[in-house]
């Protein structure tokens, strides 16, 4: 399975300067630790909130 990275570069225009192709891998790879680390807190709320009314 690819990275998110390889995905992005794959579909980049071969013509696009090396550092704006470098700088937009970048911004998606930020974007999907930021989706990830949300996603994260999330589910450690709704943890906690299920343990909360268990308890």
């Amino acid at each position: 399975m690819k990275s998110p990275e390889n995905v992005i570069e794959d579909a980049l225009p071969v013509h696009m300067p090396k550092p704006l192709a470098a700088w937009l891998t970048r911004q998606a790879g930020n974007r999907e630790q930021r989706h990830a680390r949300r996603l994260a807190a999330c589910y450690a709320l709704t943890m906690s909130d299920a343990g909360e009314r268990t308890g």
